[in-house]
Protein backbone atom coordinates (compact mmCIF):
# COMPACT_ATOMS: atom_id res chain seq x y z
CA UNK A 1 0.00 0.00 0.00
CA UNK A 2 2.84 2.30 0.96
CA UNK A 3 4.15 1.43 -2.39
CA UNK A 4 1.84 2.37 -4.18
CA UNK A 5 0.93 6.00 -2.17
CA UNK A 6 4.51 6.65 -3.01
CA UNK A 7 4.25 6.47 -6.72
CA UNK A 8 1.22 8.54 -6.69
CA UNK A 9 2.49 12.53 -8.26
CA UNK A 10 4.58 14.13 -5.61
CA UNK A 11 3.13 12.58 -2.85
CA UNK A 12 3.56 14.08 1.23
CA UNK A 13 2.62 11.29 3.40
CA UNK A 14 0.71 11.57 6.99
CA UNK A 15 1.74 8.26 9.08
CA UNK A 16 -0.45 6.83 11.31
CA UNK A 17 3.00 4.65 12.37
CA UNK A 18 6.44 5.79 12.88
CA UNK A 19 6.76 7.07 9.52
CA UNK A 20 8.06 5.24 6.69
CA UNK A 21 10.15 2.33 6.82
CA UNK A 22 12.42 0.98 3.81
CA UNK A 23 15.20 2.48 1.81
CA UNK A 24 13.12 2.59 -1.62
CA UNK A 25 10.82 5.57 0.76
CA UNK A 26 14.13 7.80 1.83
CA UNK A 27 13.36 10.88 -0.31
CA UNK A 28 9.31 10.70 0.21
CA UNK A 29 8.36 13.78 2.55
CA UNK A 30 6.26 12.25 5.63
CA UNK A 31 4.44 13.59 9.17
CA UNK A 32 4.13 11.65 11.68
CA UNK A 33 1.13 13.06 13.87
CA UNK A 34 1.16 12.29 17.36
CA UNK A 35 -2.84 13.22 17.91
CA UNK A 36 -5.56 13.89 16.28
CA UNK A 37 -5.56 17.87 16.21
CA UNK A 38 -2.16 17.08 14.68
CA UNK A 39 -3.82 15.49 11.45
CA UNK A 40 -6.19 18.37 10.94
CA UNK A 41 -3.43 21.12 11.41
CA UNK A 42 -1.28 19.76 8.87
CA UNK A 43 -4.02 18.56 6.28
CA UNK A 44 -5.31 21.91 7.05
CA UNK A 45 -1.99 24.11 6.43
CA UNK A 46 -1.11 21.90 3.07
CA UNK A 47 -4.44 23.03 1.81
CA UNK A 48 -3.78 26.62 2.63
CA UNK A 49 -0.54 25.87 1.08
CA UNK A 50 0.53 22.68 -1.54
CA UNK A 51 4.29 23.46 -1.30
CA UNK A 52 4.17 21.53 -4.85
CA UNK A 53 2.96 18.55 -3.61
CA UNK A 54 0.63 16.88 -5.78
CA UNK A 55 -1.11 14.19 -3.85
CA UNK A 56 -1.57 13.45 -0.06
CA UNK A 57 -1.51 10.22 1.31
CA UNK A 58 -2.88 9.08 4.52
CA UNK A 59 -1.46 5.85 5.82
CA UNK A 60 -2.86 4.50 6.97
CA UNK A 61 -6.44 5.36 8.43
CA UNK A 62 -6.83 2.42 10.47
CA UNK A 63 -3.46 3.56 12.49
CA UNK A 64 -4.96 7.21 13.04
CA UNK A 65 -8.41 6.27 13.75
CA UNK A 66 -7.01 5.57 17.50
CA UNK A 67 -5.79 9.41 17.96
CA UNK A 68 -9.34 10.16 16.87
CA UNK A 69 -10.73 8.02 19.71
CA UNK A 70 -8.40 9.75 22.12
CA UNK A 71 -9.46 13.07 21.18
CA UNK A 72 -12.95 12.03 22.06
CA UNK A 73 -12.38 10.91 25.34
CA UNK A 74 -10.09 13.34 26.47
CA UNK A 75 -12.67 16.16 25.27
CA UNK A 76 -15.39 14.76 27.84
CA UNK A 77 -13.12 16.09 30.61
CA UNK A 78 -13.99 12.86 32.65
CA UNK A 79 -10.72 11.09 34.11
CA UNK A 80 -12.87 7.92 34.11
CA UNK A 81 -13.54 7.51 30.60
CA UNK A 82 -10.34 5.68 28.98
CA UNK A 83 -12.08 4.30 25.74
CA UNK A 84 -14.74 5.34 23.28
CA UNK A 85 -16.61 2.72 24.98
CA UNK A 86 -17.06 4.44 28.26
CA UNK A 87 -18.38 7.12 27.25
CA UNK A 88 -22.02 6.53 27.81
CA UNK A 89 -25.49 5.96 25.82
CA UNK A 90 -23.33 4.70 23.26
CA UNK A 91 -22.46 8.48 22.11
CA UNK A 92 -18.91 7.65 21.90
CA UNK A 93 -19.00 6.13 17.80
CA UNK A 94 -21.32 9.35 17.19
CA UNK A 95 -19.18 12.00 18.37
CA UNK A 96 -15.99 10.33 16.85
CA UNK A 97 -17.91 10.64 13.45
CA UNK A 98 -18.10 14.11 13.88
CA UNK A 99 -14.68 14.65 14.62
CA UNK A 100 -14.21 12.52 11.40
CA UNK A 101 -16.20 14.89 9.16
CA UNK A 102 -14.00 17.56 10.22
CA UNK A 103 -10.94 16.26 8.51
CA UNK A 104 -13.44 15.70 5.72
CA UNK A 105 -13.95 19.32 5.44
CA UNK A 106 -10.14 19.52 5.12
CA UNK A 107 -9.47 17.36 2.44
CA UNK A 108 -12.11 18.57 0.42
CA UNK A 109 -9.81 21.82 1.09
CA UNK A 110 -6.71 19.97 -0.22
CA UNK A 111 -8.28 18.28 -3.15
CA UNK A 112 -9.74 22.30 -4.41
CA UNK A 113 -6.06 23.30 -4.15
CA UNK A 114 -5.60 20.79 -7.07
CA UNK A 115 -4.19 17.15 -4.55
CA UNK A 116 -5.08 13.97 -4.99
CA UNK A 117 -5.99 12.11 -1.94
CA UNK A 118 -5.23 9.10 -1.07
CA UNK A 119 -6.50 6.80 1.93
CA UNK A 120 -4.89 3.83 2.75
CA UNK A 121 -6.23 0.70 5.39
CA UNK A 122 -5.62 -2.63 6.07
CA UNK A 123 -8.47 -4.85 5.57
CA UNK A 124 -10.16 -6.89 8.00
CA UNK A 125 -12.44 -10.57 6.94
CA UNK A 126 -15.56 -10.08 8.32
CA UNK A 127 -19.18 -12.82 8.41
CA UNK A 128 -21.74 -10.67 6.68
CA UNK A 129 -25.12 -11.67 8.16
CA UNK A 130 -26.88 -12.37 5.03
CA UNK A 131 -31.02 -12.27 4.92
CA UNK A 132 -31.49 -13.48 1.64
CA UNK A 133 -29.58 -16.75 2.00
CA UNK A 134 -25.88 -18.46 3.51
CA UNK A 135 -23.87 -16.25 5.49
CA UNK A 136 -20.16 -15.74 3.47
CA UNK A 137 -17.22 -13.95 4.56
CA UNK A 138 -16.11 -10.34 3.04
CA UNK A 139 -13.55 -7.93 3.29
CA UNK A 140 -13.53 -4.80 4.21
CA UNK A 141 -11.76 -1.96 6.00
CA UNK A 142 -10.57 -2.68 10.22
CA UNK A 143 -11.56 1.14 10.21
CA UNK A 144 -14.96 1.07 12.38
CA UNK A 145 -17.52 0.97 9.96
CA UNK A 146 -19.19 3.85 11.42
CA UNK A 147 -16.21 5.42 11.13
CA UNK A 148 -15.33 4.14 7.74
CA UNK A 149 -19.00 4.72 6.04
CA UNK A 150 -18.17 8.68 6.31
CA UNK A 151 -14.86 8.53 4.45
CA UNK A 152 -16.52 6.09 2.15
CA UNK A 153 -19.12 7.87 0.93
CA UNK A 154 -16.68 10.87 0.28
CA UNK A 155 -14.41 9.22 -2.06
CA UNK A 156 -14.55 8.78 -5.77
CA UNK A 157 -12.97 5.60 -5.90
CA UNK A 158 -12.29 2.38 -3.37
CA UNK A 159 -9.67 0.01 -4.41
CA UNK A 160 -9.54 -3.59 -2.82
CA UNK A 161 -6.07 -4.48 -3.46
CA UNK A 162 -4.78 -7.98 -3.46
CA UNK A 163 -2.08 -10.12 -4.36
CA UNK A 164 -3.27 -12.35 -7.63
CA UNK A 165 -4.03 -16.20 -6.56
CA UNK A 166 -5.01 -18.89 -8.64
CA UNK A 167 -6.22 -22.71 -7.76
CA UNK A 168 -6.51 -25.78 -9.42
CA UNK A 169 -7.75 -29.10 -8.33
CA UNK A 170 -5.77 -32.27 -9.10
CA UNK A 171 -5.95 -35.27 -7.26
CA UNK A 172 -9.31 -34.27 -5.35
CA UNK A 173 -6.80 -31.58 -3.59
CA UNK A 174 -6.71 -27.94 -4.21
CA UNK A 175 -3.67 -25.91 -4.87
CA UNK A 176 -3.04 -22.31 -5.38
CA UNK A 177 -0.28 -20.82 -7.36
CA UNK A 178 1.13 -17.45 -8.60
CA UNK A 179 0.69 -14.45 -5.37
CA UNK A 180 3.52 -12.61 -7.01
CA UNK A 181 1.49 -9.88 -8.85
CA UNK A 182 -0.72 -7.47 -6.51
CA UNK A 183 -3.52 -6.02 -8.70
CA UNK A 184 -6.58 -3.71 -7.42
CA UNK A 185 -10.29 -4.74 -8.03
CA UNK A 186 -12.74 -1.93 -8.43
CA UNK A 187 -16.17 -3.25 -8.47
CA UNK A 188 -17.88 -3.93 -5.49
CA UNK A 189 -18.61 -8.08 -5.01
CA UNK A 190 -19.39 -10.52 -2.15
CA UNK A 191 -16.14 -10.71 -1.33
CA UNK A 192 -14.81 -7.07 -1.04
CA UNK A 193 -15.54 -3.60 -0.95
CA UNK A 194 -15.06 -1.34 -3.78
CA UNK A 195 -16.70 1.32 -5.57
CA UNK A 196 -15.67 2.83 -9.01
CA UNK A 197 -17.16 5.78 -10.11
CA UNK A 198 -14.86 6.66 -13.37
CA UNK A 199 -14.97 3.46 -14.98
CA UNK A 200 -12.44 1.95 -14.68
CA UNK A 201 -12.11 -1.47 -15.86
CA UNK A 202 -13.14 -4.20 -13.36
CA UNK A 203 -9.04 -5.30 -12.23
CA UNK A 204 -5.60 -2.97 -12.82
CA UNK A 205 -2.31 -3.71 -11.61
CA UNK A 206 -1.36 -2.06 -8.58
CA UNK A 207 0.26 0.94 -9.95
CA UNK A 208 -0.69 4.61 -8.91
CA UNK A 209 1.59 5.91 -11.62
CA UNK A 210 -0.30 9.29 -13.51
Amino acid sequence: KSTAGASMPNPVFICGESGLVGPQFADVPNYTPEKWQDVLDFVDALAAEPSGYKSLVIDTLDWIEPMLYAHVVNAQNKPEYKTIADIPFGRGIPLAQNEARKLIVHLDKVNAAGMNVLILSHSQQKTVKNPLGDDYDHFESSVNAKICGIFKQWVDEILFARFEIFTETKNNRVRAYGGNMRIVETEHSAAWDAKNRYGLPEQMPLDMVA
